[in-house]
């Protein structure tokens, strides 16, 4: 313990020594003579307490900058016992507390400490103050009288006197006479006086004078003031209205008059104030002197009506603040002649929406409050508006502040959003505003929008919205500072897929659910709402939104907007139904996203699958087998299938339907056998081994002869030059010979190279091309299933822009899934890119490897091109039947995997053989 003290100690030594040295100064020490009546008691941050004949003293001090010391218990400055400097201490200002001078002067005193005053003495406490006391003091500037006894010749004791602050004390009779002549500012609180005229002409140099009284206080204009500011209680303020010629500044808080005339001789007023008037009304010419006038503040009156004209003769008005009055319309054209007006406060008023009509015009606003004007309610429309109106504030293009605190409104309008450009601040605190839209957080410009006070339950995004927020379109830079309870439910599915893929898309304080948690941390199984009319008995159906892939912006902007149904995901909890259930017919094209999780089902057949679904969701049930037929269908069925948490069977009898299963591009999840069973395995002879190694010798040495690019050229080139290899032409009654699939990035190239030499010539293919032959308007999907049954191939330019397409991946799926469901080659690759440089997946890079495929660049491109395609025809295309007319699209539409459209890291990919 002893230990730490000295730790403690040492450490204040160190404090203290730095904090003189910051000074420059030595703290001051208590003189030798006085030994045994002066102690030093410790030390703070520029702060020393000491112990003087028994009396506490504190002394702080800035070198510079201020010397204070204050004494009790009836010490005096003189005692001859106080610490003192032994270096002279120059400050700007002395602050003397409770400690008198007895016989002698403060001058004196303070010499004695060695502190020098440069500029202004302050005398607090109940001191008494005479001339002996201010003797030697004629070279300070100003003085300051707080609480002190004073005489009534005591004021002229320091005749180059410029300011003079007298304060809590009894100006005695006479001493405002005795005034130096030499005074500027003036500045009288609570000391029960007035100024007559008679003694402000005896000041012939004073600018300023302010009176503060709790008794009634009155000041004759006179001399040549600047300033007046007279502040008292309600009706006890006077000034007469003939005011100076030379008056700039009118103070008057509880000016008493109930009928006010207009102003007199105030040419020169540029500042005009007023707190707790009386006046109920003021007369129309009640400014028509004050030409000059710049601010005018009337604030926490009793205005009830302004008259027209009002601000007429003030051209130049830049500042009008009526707070805290009774108002509650304002005259027809008030601002008429404003030009200049920059800031208007109109607050805590009685206005209605009737207010901004009146205020449209008023275009070279910087600042606008409206605060607390409770029945002003919304200026563009309410909170069930899903695109907000335009206020008549939309002219107001220079605003910088916008205050509507405590106003009802309920919506932002968008014209603070779009043409507010320089606005800064906007208030809406404490207003009924519930729902927050993503339009009402895309502002023009970097604003601090405030929101508190403002129970926020609803967060609406569109998908629109979310693809807007994913593809970086998003322009919100307003700093949202809001309290959020959000309704967490199928409504805030977009806003909370928004903040997860890009959490900083906005400035947002924490948006939480009302029932506790992020927004953007709530599981999707959260964010449902409920959907009976869907269900099944025994069944509990909710639904939410599907997260369809971002689309990209078109090249060209369609004619109309595409008859895209709503994307939906459907959730459904079943208590002790072990059939897949069956869902009612609305469901089927309602939802694309089936969530089955955590049921009881333990039987799927191939029937109990819902048409076009996309997400398939069965983990966690009671299946223990499918069928080959059901395997298929769920492998070709959803683009995404969860299966994992089922107890699948794995033996022989189950391996044909895992097997379709392991081969499903669209599972996500490993919910097969870990090693394929071993059926059927016949015991092998040595004979039948001998035969095998023969034949694995003879093409082991025919492979080497192919592994020759070259020569498999030459080899392929002669037998469809033989007719040995004819090519297929089963196809021939299809309106296209190639439905051509290509990302927007790629566009140049499709018309410039692709389709500029295959649809020319002598044998001209029949190309179908979807910003020329697709219906305008019609499904996407539709579209694309469309095309590809209506070619006789499909050839897809594969390139990094494609890869990262969600429509190009789906047409290559589509193509694909109908090669398989046909049996035939309908798939023709075209690369762009060498393989290495493509963000390609193991499948993909499978796929290529053992199907038809071309590169650009190859000086054997266009032959090889065109003994992929099938011959060219010569007669136009039929036109492509409406969206949604046609057959169904095959089942298989999906079995080739999910293609990387997303960034991925490019694989190493070995040379891969462009013919096959």
């Amino acid at each position: 313990m002893r230990a730490r003290g000295g730790l403690v100690l040492a450490w204040l030594c160190v404090a203290t020594a730095a904090s003189v040295a910051a000074q420059g100064v030595s703290p001051p020490v208590c003189p030798q003579a006085a030994a045994g009546r002066c102690f030093w008691n410790g030390s703070g941050v520029g702060e020393y307490i000491y112990t003087v004949d028994g009396t506490r003293v504190r002394i702080e001090f800035a070198d510079g900058g201020h010397f204070y010391i204050k004494c009790l218990d009836n010490l005096t400055l003189t005692n001859s016992a106080l610490p003192r400097f032994d270096v002279q201490l120059r400050v700007k200002s002395a602050f003397l507390n409770s400690c008198p001078v007895a016989g002698g002067s403060y001058s004196a005193a303070l010499e004695v400490l060695n502190v020098v005053v440069l500029e202004k003495l302050t005398v607090m406490g109940p001191v008494h103050i005479g001339r002996p006391q201010l003797a030697r003091l004629e070279g300070l500037a100003s003085l300051m009288l707080v609480g002190a006894e004073l005489e009534t010749d005591t004021l002229d004791a320091m005749p180059g006197l410029q300011r003079l602050h007298l304060q809590n004390l009894r100006v005695p009779s006479g001493a405002l006479d005795t005034l130096p002549s030499a005074l500027q500012v003036l500045e009288m609180d609570r000391t029960g006086a007035s100024l007559t005229a008679a003694q402000l002409r005896r000041l012939p140099e004073l600018r300023e004078v302010l009176v503060r009284d709790s008794e009634r206080a009155a000041v004759e204009p006179a001399g040549a003031l600047h300033k007046i500011a007279l502040e008292a209680p309600t009706s006890s303020a006077h000034v007469p209205h003939r005011l100076l010629p030379s008056l700039r500044i009118l103070v008057l808080k509880g000016w008493d008059e109930r009928s006010p005339k207009p102003w007199q001789d105030c040419d020169q007023l540029e500042e005009l104030y007023t707190n707790n008037a009386a006046a109920e009304t003021l007369p129309a010419d009640w400014l028509r002197a004050c030409p000059n006038l710049k601010l005018l503040s009337l604030r926490a009156g009793r205005l009830r009506a302004l008259p027209a004209g009002l601000l007429d003769a003030a051209r130049d008005l830049h500042t009008l603040d009526l707070l805290g009055n009774r108002l509650h319309a304002l005259p027809s054209g008030l601002f008429a002649v404003n030009k200049a007006l920059r800031s208007l406060n109109l607050s805590s008023n009685n206005f209605t929406k009737e207010l901004f009509a009146s205020l449209e015009t008023v275009t070279s606003l910087n600042e606008l409050r409206l605060n607390n004007n409770v029945h002003l309610t919304s200026a563009c429309g309410g909170d069930s508006d899903s695109v907000r109106g335009i206020s008549m504030l939309k002219d107001m293009k220079n605003l910088t502040e916008l205050s509507l605190r405590n106003t009802s409104a309920k919506v932002i309008c968008r014209d603070w959003r779009d043409n507010m450009l320089q606005l800064q601040t906007l208030d809406l605190s404490k207003n009924p505003i519930t729902v927050l839209t993503y339009t009402d957080l895309q502002f023009g410009s970097s604003v601090v929008v405030n929101l508190s006070g403002s129970n926020v339950t609803r967060l609406l995004y569109s998908e629109q919205d979310y693809n807007s927020v994913v593809r970086g379109e998003s322009r919100a830079s307003a700093d949202i500072r809001a309290k959020f309870a959000l309704v967490c439910d199928c409504h805030a599915y977009w806003a909370a897929a928004a903040l997860r893929a890009r959490p900083h898309h906005v400035r947002l304080q924490a948006v939480r659910c009302a029932a506790g948690g992020d927004l953007a941390a709530a599981p999707d199984a959260r964010l449902t709402c409920p959907a009976p009319q869907l269900c099944a008995p025994a069944c509990h159906c909710a639904t939410r939104p599907h997260a369809a892939p971002p689309t990209q912006p078109p090249a060209q902007p369609p004619t109309q907007a595409p008859n895209k149904p709503p994307q939906h995901a459907l959730h459904v909890r079943c208590a002790n139904v072990t059939h897949m259930p069956r869902l009612a017919a609305a469901a089927a094209d309602y939802a694309q996203s089936l969530q089955l999780s955590d049921n009881n089902i333990s039987h799927v057949g191939v029937n109990d699958l819902p048409p076009h679904i996309l997400e398939l969701d069965l983990r966690r049930n009671q299946i223990s087998r499918l069928d080959v037929e059901t395997a298929t269908a769920l492998a070709s069925g959803p683009q995404q299938l969860w299966l994992g948490g089922n107890p699948l069977a794995c033996d022989c009898r189950a391996e044909p339907a895992l097997s379709v299963l392991r081969a499903a591009a669209a599972l996500r999840d490993n919910a097969t056998c870990p090693a394929q069973a071993q059926c059927g395995a016949a015991p092998r002879t040595a004979l039948l081994l001998g035969g095998v190694l023969l034949a694995l010798g003879a093409a082991a040495a025919l492979l080497a002869l192919l592994a020759l690019p070259a020569a498999r050229l030459r080899i392929k080139l002669a037998l469809h030059a033989w007719g040995w290899l004819p090519a297929r032409e089963s196809d021939d009654g299809l309106r296209f010979d190639a439905f051509v699939s290509f990302s927007h990035g790629d566009e140049r190239f499709v018309r410039e190279q692709l389709v500029a030499r295959l649809e020319s010539g002598p044998a001209p293919y029949r190309l179908c091309l979807h910003y020329r032959d697709w219906a305008p308007g019609g499904w996407i999907p539709a579209q694309i299933a469309g095309s590809v049954r209506a070619s006789r191939r499909t050839l897809a330019v594969v390139s990094e822009h494609f890869l990262r397409s969600a429509w190009a991946c789906a047409e290559l799926r589509e193509a694909h899934a109908l090669a398989l469901a046909e049996r035939e080659p309908r798939l023709v690759v075209l690369l762009l890119e060498d393989p290495a440089r493509l963000p390609l997946d193991d499948k993909l890079r499978g796929y290529l490897a053992s199907n038809t495929y071309v590169r650009w660049g190859d000086p054997w491109f266009w032959q090889k091109l065109r003994r992929a395609l099938p011959r060219g025809r010569c007669a136009p295309p039929e036109p492509l039947p409406p969206a949604g007319v046609g057959p169904a699209p095959p089942a298989a539409r999906e079995l080739l995997p999910k293609l990387p459209c997303d960034d991925q890291e490019s694989l190493n990919l070995k040379s891969l053989d462009p013919i096959t």
